[in-house]
């Protein structure tokens, strides 16, 4: 009989990927497979992490479709969109350079500088890994967020759904964002910082990619104890400091409350002293 849960798996596959790739990104195509032939998991949205140039343009009628565009870029792959010269608009931005590999500075550079004297605010922006993945139940979920957390991806969390939906979502906080012009397309800094920031940008990159083949490797090791069974002491361990902590934090609580009262008595005797 199938659950929920199942049923929404289901839903999810029988559904047209929206990015313009229509696939997965290569660095991450091994974590997402493994994630949907697991019974417990299936993947949301992902983006293995990209390095973006960017003209900034006019959000302000625009909040609704960068938040509909963005949800359905997460699983974007365009390794070379920046080959039509990105004349794509993106919620009111102009895309000059979009890549999920390293990128060369000096092919970088020159088409920063053609932007010059054009309205909008020239970005370098570099975006790390994320992951959404829906689970069955919130042990499967503390498994994807434990294997995130270990991996250094520490900005991950869990979100539950009034439903019962369990999202853990794998993210990091080494982004990386700077703006080299002005609004009015004046370039504000050296040729040799904005080399410096693409440089930046690529090392940060190659240390995503390195988590995610560290993320990759501990998923592998926690799926195959829950497999084993060795993963429910993982688990009770989990429980256990979770206990600990509750009963550490009201035993603290109970000892600032007992103290407040201490110090009232004390107040009010030297009062009568």
């Amino acid at each position: 009989m199938s659950t929920l849960f199942d049923r929404q798996k289901a839903d999810c596959f029988s559904k047209i990927d929206l990015s313009r790739k229509g696939s997965i990104d290569d660095p991450i195509v091994d974590i997402i497979k493994h994630l949907n032939n697991h019974q417990d998991f299936f993947s949301l949205s992902s983006c293995s992490g990209r390095i973006v140039v960017f003209a900034e343009g006019d959000r302000t009628d625009n909040k609704e479709e960068l938040k509909i565009i963005d949800n359905k870029e997460l699983k974007t792959s365009d390794k070379d969109i920046d080959e039509d010269k990105l004349s794509i608009v993106k919620s009111g931005c102009d895309w000059i350079h979009v890549s999920h590999t390293l990128v060369n500075p000096a092919e970088i550079i020159p088409k920063i500088k053609e932007r010059f004297g054009q309205s909008g605010c020239v970005v370098i922006k570099f975006e790390p890994f994320i992951l959404h993945v829906q689970c069955r139940d919130i042990n499967a979920a503390k498994l994807v967020h434990l294997t995130a957390v270990e991996s250094g991806f520490r900005n991950s969390g869990i979100t539950v759904g009034r439903a019962g939906k369990f999202v853990s979502a794998v993210r990091s906080t080494h982004g990386l964002e700077v703006p080299v012009t002005t609004e009015e397309g004046e370039l504000l800094v050296s040729e040799q910082y904005i080399q410096f920031i693409l440089n930046k940008a690529n090392s940060k990159l190659k240390e995503n990619f390195s988590r995610i083949e560290k993320f990759y490797e501990k998923l592998g090791e926690f799926l195959s104890e829950e497999k084993k069974g060795t993963g429910k002491q993982r688990k009770k361990d989990l429980r256990k400091e979770e206990r600990i902590a509750k009963d550490r934090k009201k035993v603290e609580e109970k000892e600032i409350i007992e103290n407040k009262t201490e110090s009232s008595l004390t107040a009010l005797e030297d009062l009568f002293v």
